[in-house]
Formats: structure tokens, C-alpha cells, sequence
């Protein structure tokens, strides 16, 4: 029963890994036209505080790769130049994955509800500002300095809104997504299987009627 522990370990850890994708690719999707509300934020952390190795660096730029290439292939197709989308796709994906090892190093042994939704929320705001001011900077050098001739501190001055739209959607996402995989993290994924209810046919007591 010890050799098979890992195995459902690892097991599990991809399991989560695959929930955290598709949440962070059709969350960004469905919510595209509503500025910084998005769950790829919330994901990142929960995918570094929960799994850590790997996929701390897979399941971030999973997300970003697929619904990058949805969102200007088809959404935004010819809306901008792909240097511009690879200049600052290296500032989005780095800085997710930095987000992710945020949600890493915060992470503590003893596995609570209430104390892990409440580390991942508390992390989730220096690690929204730290992101949005790394990819403020990425933006300025690309796009709004070259095309718009604005300066670093316009860049920050409308970051301000989006900012603050960003921190809502992160402490939003964050204790929702966080309280449920704390949950399958410590019951497993059977904690989410209906459950079945006694029906009057069954022989709940053990005695047959006479």
C-alpha cells in the first residue's frame, strides 16, 4: 500500500494541474472584454502553494500558451504586431510564473481551510501589484512609449484603475478557487462525487418486517 502512495500523489497532483488549466484558460476567455478581471492570477498561486516542482512553470504558461494563441489568433488576430505580442508575452508569462513561486514559498506544512485560503489571500495582494508593475514596465518599453510616446510615469498613472480592478478579481478568485482545492488537497477528488442518499427500499436498519 506504501509503493502506491506517490503514484496517487502524482496522480492527483496532475489532476489538480489539469483543473487549474482549464479554470485559468476558460475563466481568462470568458472574461476577456472585462479589464484585469481574470483567474489566471488565482491559479498561479494556488498551482505554486498546492503543487510546486514542475508545475509551478507548467501550469501558468499552459494557460497563457493556449489562450494567448486563442485570444490573438481569433479575438485580437491583426490588433498587434507579433513582436509586440512576444515582447510582452515574455513580461505576462515570466511574471505569472513569479507569481507561482510566490504562492510557493508562502505555503505552509499543516493544511487548514481557513488558514490556507487566508495565507493565499493575503499573498495574492503584493503578488497582484508585483505583477502588474512588471508587466506595466513590459508594455511601456514595447507598446505605449514607441506607439503612444507616453512616459514611464503616464504608464503608472493608468495603471492605477486596472490595478485595483486586478486586486478585486484577485481576492474574488482567490478564496474561491483556494477553499475548494484545499478541500480536494486534503479529502481528494472524492469529496466533489455525488452522494448517495439511503432510499426507502434499502435496509437501513438490519430487521426485515415480519
Amino acid at each position: 500500500m506504501k509503493l502506491s502512495s506517490p503514484f496517487k500523489m502524482t496522480r492527483q497532483k496532475n489532476a489538480m494541474a489539469a483543473a487549474f488549466i482549464i479554470i485559468g484558460v476558460v475563466g481568462r476567455l470568458l472574461l476577456i472584454d472585462v479589464p484585469n478581471i481574470e483567474t489566471v492570477m488565482a491559479v498561479a498561486i494556488l498551482a505554486g502553494y498546492f503543487l510546486g516542482g514542475v508545475y509551478m512553470i507548467f501550469v501558468p504558461l499552459t494557460i497563457m500558451v493556449f489562450s494567448d494563441f486563442l485570444i490573438y489568433g481569433n479575438i485580437y488576430a491583426g490588433a498587434y504586431s507579433l513582436q509586440n505580442i512576444m515582447a510582452m508575452s515574455a513580461f505576462t508569462w515570466s511574471g505569472f510564473v513569479f507569481v507561482a513561486l510566490i504562492g510557493r514559498m508562502s505555503r505552509r506544512k499543516v493544511l487548514k481551510v481557513v488558514r490556507n485560503v487566508a495565507i493565499v489571500t493575503a499573498i495574492s495582494i503584493p503578488a497582484t501589484i508585483a505583477y502588474d508593475l512588471w508587466t506595466t514596465l513590459g508594455g511601456w518599453y514595447f507598446i505605449y512609449q514607441p506607439l503612444m510616446g507616453w512616459t514611464l510615469q503616464d504608464a503608472l498613472i493608468n495603471l492605477t484603475p486596472f490595478m485595483i480592478l486586478h486586486l478585486i478579481s484577485s481576492l474574488i478568485f482567490v478564496p474561491i478557487f483556494g477553499t475548494l482545492f484545499t478541500l480536494i488537497h486534503s479529502h481528494g477528488w472524492t469529496l466533489l462525487r455525488p452522494v448517495r442518499l439511503p432510499q426507502e427500499s434499502d435496509d437501513v436498519s438490519g430487521f426485515t418486517s415480519a
